[in-house]
């Protein structure tokens, strides 16, 4: 079996939303919620 490698760019400084990856999104930050689909 094959690992898969990804990589996620979480960027902090976003000019329209900052700290757009560290907001909560149904009581989870957003980049956890990416994470957890990434895992399936």
């Amino acid at each position: 079996m094959q690992k898969t490698i990804a990589i996620i760019q979480a960027r902090m400084s976003s000019t329209r939303l900052p700290g757009k990856v560290m907001l909560d999104l149904a009581g989870r930050p957003v980049i956890t919620i990416e994470l957890c689909i990434l895992n399936m």
